[in-house]
């Protein structure tokens, strides 16, 4: 799924969005494709204006064991 920081200080998920596996210059990459509408609820300056705002990383998540930052020696 693709997720948005959106102005809330939230995540939220991008409806729509298509992720593929691409191959760029020989290395492998995730490639997304959505659609953002000039003042809509992903252009981030709210504003029909002819200029879309719409920062964005690709980024993953990291699920696993918590680091509680103890360490044990054996």
């Amino acid at each position: 799924m693709l997720r948005k920081w959106d102005s809330n200080n939230a995540y939220s998920t991008i409806t729509g969005a298509v992720l593929t596996n691409e191959t760029i210059d020989g290395k492998n990459v995730l490639k997304a494709v959505y659609t953002v509408k000039d003042g809509g609820v992903l252009d981030q300056d709210n504003t029909a204006d002819g200029n879309i705002v719409d920062p964005v990383g690709i980024g993953k998540s990291a699920v696993g064991s918590p680091n509680t930052g103890l360490l044990q020696v054996q």
